[in-house]
């Protein structure tokens, strides 16, 4: 096979499943692990900032972890790609300047917080815009 440059088909969809399955894997470890599971105390210490519908502290952390538990089986599912990709994006910048500006000062170091999760964000992005739902 003669190499035209050009990144086939195959080859793309590769990249899109990795894409899915690393973002997919984040959701799942964050939600499940570091909200229900074993709750990280750092992010209990941001989410005591905020209540939502009278939930707050540990059981509005484990709403949140339940709702990026539904966001890993959209990924892992590859049902509805493109709406996924875009909810995962959205939520995860939402999360992180909601966090940086609400928090109440509790992410010591809030352009780390972007930095470290920029390759997340990128790759469910990459995943949204390259994809379709199914119709």
């Amino acid at each position: 096979m003669r190499d035209t440059g050009l990144v086939t088909t195959k080859q793309l969809n590769r990249w899109y499943l990795g894409a899915r399955f690393c973002a997919g894997g984040v959701w799942l470890y964050e939600g499940l692990w570091m909200k229900i599971l074993r709750p990280d105390p750092h992010e209990l210490d941001i989410v005591r900032h905020f209540s939502f519908l009278g939930l707050g502290g540990a059981d509005l952390m484990k709403g949140i972890g339940a709702l990026e538990c539904l966001l890993a089986l959209g990924f892992f599912s590859g049902l509805i790609p493109r709406s996924v990709g875009i909810v995962g994006s959205v939520a995860l910048l939402a999360m992180n300047l909601t966090g940086i500006f609400a928090g109440g000062g509790t992410i010591a170091a809030p352009l780390g917080l972007l930095i470290k999760n920029t390759p997340l964000w990128f790759c469910m992005l990459f995943y949204a815009l390259g994809t379709r739902d199914r119709e």
